[in-house]
């Protein structure tokens, strides 16, 4: 089994509060039935968010025979522009300036894992900056992936379901390269199931960037052969 630990942040709205509309409550049981380590937080603004990650920042576990996966679950409303924290709107770039103290873990963990549910994030730009930060700092640990909710509206239900499934399929699978294959299988058959969809961002190492992976479409890259440019499948 391929365990997690998974590090769950939401933010909710008032009224969801109020009403008891939390995506953080559903998934932390279901996960602790995969067999995953979970903790939750609630935060309500994006100095809270800040200081939830450098709390996680510190994780250190030593003398372990398996390697640690650490999982960091973000769970708010958003658009194609960034992340509602409360009153604070966080855009992609500003993303990155809060979450990097994760991004520098150097022991405690062997790969880490961002996953971000809110509409509109499959037109993040955190994994751009991510990329740029990598070339100009070698501290900077990039995450293996970021597995974010392609569409642009979805309701908190849908969502649930979408992760419950994503998280129980995940602990049969490892997360290194020889895996990408049954991880774009997994989803594959969430988006069949018609309640929305998730789209990967994969570090490669070989290349120093992201590699995407997007269910019902073929992503083409540019690449250079004999005769010129071209485009071709690279997931």
């Amino acid at each position: 089994m391929n365990k997690l630990r998974l590090f769950i942040i939401e933010c909710s709205n008032p009224i969801e509060l109020l009403e008891g509309v939390s995506e953080s409550q559903c998934l932390e049981k279901v996960c602790k039935l995969a067999g995953h380590d979970v903790a939750t937080f609630q935060v309500l603004s994006k100095e809270q968010l800040k200081t939830v990650c450098d709390y996680i920042s510190t994780i250190s576990i030593r003398n372990r025979k398996n390697g640690l996966l650490l999982c960091v679950h973000l769970s708010a409303h958003g658009n194609e522009n960034g992340l509602t924290f409360g009153k604070d709107f966080v855009e992609w770039n500003s993303l990155f300036e809060v979450i990097q103290p994760i991004c520098r873990i150097t022991e405690g963990c062997d790969k880490i894992v961002f996953v971000i549910s809110a509409c509109g994030a499959g037109k993040q730009k955190l994994t751009q900056k991510i990329g740029m930060e990598c070339k100009v700092d070698n501290q900077v640990v990039p995450p293996k992936y970021l597995f974010v909710i392609m569409d642009e509206i979805i309701s908190w239900q849908n969502a649930v379901v979408l992760w419950t499934v994503f998280y129980h399929q995940l602990s049969g699978v490892s997360l290194d390269d020889t895996s990408k294959g049954k991880i774009q299988n997994i989803l594959d058959k969430i988006k069949r199931l018609g309640v929305g969809g998730i789209q990967y961002h994969r570090w490669d190492d070989n290349e120093k960037r992201y590699l995407d992976y997007k269910p019902g479409k073929k992503l083409r890259h540019r690449v250079i052969s004999k005769r010129g440019l071209r485009s071709r499948r690279r997931k």
